[in-house]
This record gives structure tokens, C-alpha cells and sequence, in this order.
């Protein structure tokens, strides 16, 4: 057994460095990584500046976000799992139908380094994508003290013309008796920042899937992020259904639905709800940056697109990613938090993105050193 571990030990110094492992890693990821960084930091710089000219609270954290916070990061982790525990028992499936022996080993053997460049670019990935979401969070806190709330009314008006003079959420008004499915509408759209960042982490250190399109879904997210979450949001400047009375002093319009889906919290607990009443606290006690009221365009129903953009050349996933955003889009109107005309507005934003993003990683890629071959 020492024999074979050591020959195959040296088999593997035979064909590979390290030193080359990771001058390879460094060649074929610097320039991603720079236009990412580079992006986030005049990002963070204008975030500043931008509070430098209101009075808004300082990047600090309280007992009740750090809550928040720890609870999307077990469901990052839990998602992160799901999708290597998938991998696992397809790679193990595959290599059985080949009949390998060793199928770990054969793999190690082939690339004894590829947990090495997933285990450097993994804390790249969790460090990028909280800069993204501070930056993020800081601007749309920002957001009344820069643009008052103002286009409610537009939006409801706009909604009651969309589906001849009916409010959006009376047409899903069924799904409301029927307990289990507002439940997992709910859960899905509750789950959606895990996917969102899960698969931000995943395209770093992932290489299933080209390096150019992995690139290409973190740029699109860093973009439609800053495009639609802080640009469209400001000249859009709205707080959603769930807001509606508090914000324009009407509490007839949506009363009725706020106060159906209060019921339904009161007999299941519904996520939404909940996170509706704490996002209105951070409001009115704005002690950090984190949260932040915002409806049009709506970014759950933009970065869902762009994840089914992403995956859509697996027919599996395209079929699960189009549910999903089937679902998105309903609990988006069902559970109050944004009008129809949000996620029609942020779907041209999701396309703009994809498409941009891909001209920019494609190009990234044609300079580096080597390109991936692998295709989603």
C-alpha cells in the first residue's frame, strides 16, 4: 500500500508544479479579478461620497441584523452543500459507468491541484460579494434622503391598466387558500438571496462551466446590482404594496391584501411578513446601512433571469430555474412586496446586463493566457 501511495505520489510531482499551479491561477483569474475589484472600490468610493452630503448612519451592524445576517449565511452554506453534494453523486455515478477504480484518486492524479484553486479563490469569492452587498445596501438606505419615495401611485395606476382595472395581486388572490403553496412561495422567494449569493461563490470556484461565462454571471450580477438596484432605484424611487399605506397615508387600496397575508403569519408564519416589519424598524431606526425600502424595478425578478440566463444550456436546470422564477414573480405580487410593473421594468435591465457582461468577460478571456473549454 506505501508503494503504491508513493508512486502515485510521485506520479503526480512528475507531471505538475505547484509553482506553475499557481503562476496558471494567477494568469488566468488577475485581470477578472482586478476590473471586479476595481468596480467594487469606485463603487464604495461614490457610496461615500454620496454620505458625505446626507445624514445617514455609519457601516455598523445591531444585534437584530447580525441575526439576519447569520441566518442567510446557514442558508449560503446549506445551498453551497446541496450543489456539492449533487456534484459528488453525479461524479461518482459517471465514474461508475466507467467502471474506474479509484475515482477520487484518478481525479486528484489528473489535477492534483484543483481543490488548491478552489480553496484560494473561495474566501475571494465570500469577501467580493459582501462588498458588493454593503455597497449595495448603503446606497438603497440612502434612497429617500436622496430621491423621496414617489411613484406609487404611478405604479399602481400602471398596474390597474395592465390587467384592466384590477389591483395584480387580486388575480393570485386563490393562492392565499390554499396554505402549503403560500408557504412554498414564500420559501422560494425567501431563498433567493442564498441561490443569489451561492452561485456568486460557486462561479469562482467552480470550473464545470467556462471561466468566460462564470465571469460573465458575476459581472451581470455586479451590474444589475448597481444598474437596477441603485441607479433605477433612485429615479424610481417607491416603497411597494406592503408600504403603500404607510407611506401615502391610503390604507384602503392595499389594506386588504396586508391584512390577509397578516392572518396567514398568524396561523403558519410567513418570511415575508416578518422581514416587511423588520425592514419598516430599520427604517425608522436607521442605526446602520443594512436594509433599505425599495419596490421598482424589482431585483428579486432581474437576478432570478439572469441565474435562468446562466444555466439555461442545461435542460434540467433551465426547467428548474424557469419555475423558480415563475414562482419569484408570483410571491413578488403575492406577498406585497412589489407591484407587476417591477419585475416588467427589471426584465430589459436583466437582459441589458447578461448581454453586457458577457461582451466584457468574453473579452477579458480572449486576453488571458489560456481559456476554459467547458461549457455550462
Amino acid at each position: 500500500m506505501a508503494f503504491i501511495l508513493q508512486n502515485f505520489i510521485s506520479d503526480i510531482r512528475g507531471k505538475h508544479s505547484f509553482k506553475g499551479a499557481l503562476s496558471d491561477l494567477y494568469n488566468d483569474n488577475k485581470n477578472f479579478l482586478i476590473i471586479i475589484l476595481a468596480i467594487l472600490v469606485v463603487w464604495a468610493v461614490a457610496t461615500n461620497i454620496v454620505y458625505h452630503f446626507i445624514d445617514g448612519p455609519p457601516i455598523t451592524t445591531s444585534e437584530r441584523v447580525a441575526k439576519y445576517g447569520n441566518s442567510m449565511i446557514s442558508r449560503i452554506v446549506l445551498f453551497l452543500s446541496a450543489v456539492c453534494f449533487v456534484k459528488l453523486i453525479l461524479f461518482l455515478k459517471n465514474q461508475a459507468q466507467q467502471k474506474t477504480a479509484s475515482p477520487l484518486l484518478d481525479t486528484v492524479r489528473n489535477d492534483p491541484y484543483r481543490y488548491m484553486r478552489a480553496a484560494i479563490l473561495l474566501p475571494i469569492g465570500i469577501i467580493s460579494f459582501a462588498v458588493l452587498q454593503t455597497n449595495f445596501m448603503s446606497i438603497k438606505t440612502a434612497i429617500p434622503a436622496i430621491q423621496p419615495f414617489y411613484l406609487d401611485e404611478w405604479a399602481s395606476k400602471a398596474d390597474r391598466v395592465l390587467f384592466f382595472g384590477h389591483d395584480a395581486w387580486t388575480l393570485f388572490s386563490w393562492i392565499y387558500d390554499i396554505p402549503a403553496l403560500i408557504k412554498i412561495i414564500d420559501l422560494n422567494y425567501t431563498l433567493w438571496v442564498s441561490i443569489v449569493a451561492g452561485l456568486w461563490i460557486y462561479s469562482f470556484i467552480g470550473e464545470s462551466i467556462s471561466r468566460a461565462r462564470r465571469y460573465q454571471y458575476i459581472f451581470s450580477m455586479i451590474f444589475i446590482w448597481f444598474i437596477a438596484g441603485n441607479i433605477f432605484a433612485i429615479l424610481l424611487s417607491s416603497v411597494g404594496p406592503c408600504y403603500y399605506g404607510y407611506f401615502t397615508g391610503d390604507h384602503q387600496l392595499y389594506g386588504p391584501l396586508v391584512d390577509r397575508l397578516a392572518s396567514l403569519d398568524d396561523k403558519m408564519h410567513l418570511n415575508a411578513v416578518n422581514y416587511q416589519k423588520f425592514l419598516l424598524w430599520m427604517y425608522e431606526n436607521p442605526e446602520t446601512r443594512f436594509g433599505g425600502i425599495s419596490a421598482i424595478p424589482s431585483l428579486h425578478v432581474g437576478t432570478s433571469l439572469i441565474m435562468l440566463f446562466y444555466f439555461w444550456k442545461n435542460e434540467v436546470l433551465r426547467i428548474l430555474l424557469i419555475t423558480f422564477n415563475v414562482l419569484v414573480y408570483i410571491g413578488s405580487i403575492a406577498l406585497a412586496w412589489h407591484y407587476a410593473i417591477d419585475g416588467i421594468i427589471a426584465a430589459p435591465i436583466a437582459v441589458f446586463c447578461w448581454w453586457f457582461a458577457g461582451i466584457v468577460s468574453r473579452k477579458i478571456d480572449n486576453a488571458s493566457p489560456s481559456s476554459t473549454a467547458a461549457t455550462a
